[in-house]
């Protein structure tokens, strides 16, 4: 998604030819949508071809907030459960580690589940847990982390389970009203 790097190798005459996969993941990640469909058209089954590597850049960069290009891939049928990063997670708990309740909001209507599980063993509801109590506050939207997650199906957790001052009002509200 590096498109001034790659335009600086090429005057430099170090760029090679890149296959239509490599092609693809770099117009999705520098979320250019009418090359990545053009890619697309041209070779139908390109996403059915990307590596392991290559299919990582969905949650990669969706911990980055590139949203734009999360999104793209999204729409183009990129795998939206594929983990990546650090703590081998799905695009969805690095949203809501980021406090990005657009983004968060986005995946799960888009078919990204809250439980899906990352590398720590815990899904969604740990994740905002964690965040919401170690991340500045003004950082991120983790109340509205919550509502997304509450909103596409995940379950109100027990009383006693630690989260912010803010996110444990939200769901202490949605406990008495449910």
């Amino acid at each position: 998604g590096l498109a001034e790097v790659a335009a600086l190798l090429e005057r430099k005459g170090i760029a090679e030819p890149l296959s239509a996969s490599d092609e693809f993941v770099a117009a999705c990640a520098r979320a250019d949508e009418p090359a990545a469909r053009a890619i697309l058209a041209r070779v139908p089954n390109v996403i059915q071809t990307l590596s392991a590597v290559q299919l990582r850049q969905l949650p990669d960069l969706a911990a980055t907030g590139a949203d734009a290009a999360v999104k793209l891939m999204v729409e183009l049928g990129w795998p939206i459960a594929v983990t990546g990063g650090d703590w081998q997670a799905a695009a969805l708990n690095l949203a809501v580690f980021r406090g990005d309740a657009g983004l968060t909001r986005y995946l799960l209507e888009h078919g990204a589940s809250w439980a899906e599980k990352h590398g720590y063993g815990d899904h969604t509801t740990g994740t905002l847990s964690w965040a919401s109590r170690n991340h500045d506050p003004a950082a991120g939207d983790w109340v509205g982390c919550a509502r997304a997650l509450v909103d596409h199906g995940m379950p109100i957790p027990p009383t006693g389970e630690r989260f912010s001052d803010e996110v444990a009002e939200f769901l202490d509200e949605q406990r008495q009203a449910g």
